[in-house]
């Protein structure tokens, strides 16, 4: 659940942004749902990145889940905003 305290510590384990992705493509993702650990939630972000280019044509520039644990919270926000639009 996201709360509205800390909206960028919610989206940043990946966990929301593959929900939303897997119900927007109706393809499910392998991830890692209660991530403790960097790597997990490094990966639940590139997951998640992969099914929006493969399953729903997005491509995202100028990303690396290997430099942050988390999407940006602007980047996170935008990127919700276009698959809800698409």
């Amino acid at each position: 659940m996201i709360s509205e305290e800390n909206l960028e510590r919610d989206l940043s384990d990946g966990v929301v942004l593959v929900n939303l992705v897997e119900v927007l493509s109706g393809c499910r993702i392998r991830h890692t749902r209660n991530p403790r650990f960097r790597a997990q939630k490094i990966d639940n972000n590139e997951m998640a990145l992969r099914a929006m280019q493969k399953e729903l044509g997005l491509v995202i520039a100028g990303y690396s889940p290997h430099g942050k644990t988390s999407l940006s919270l602007s980047l996170s926000l935008s990127l919700s905003l276009s698959l809800s639009l698409s």
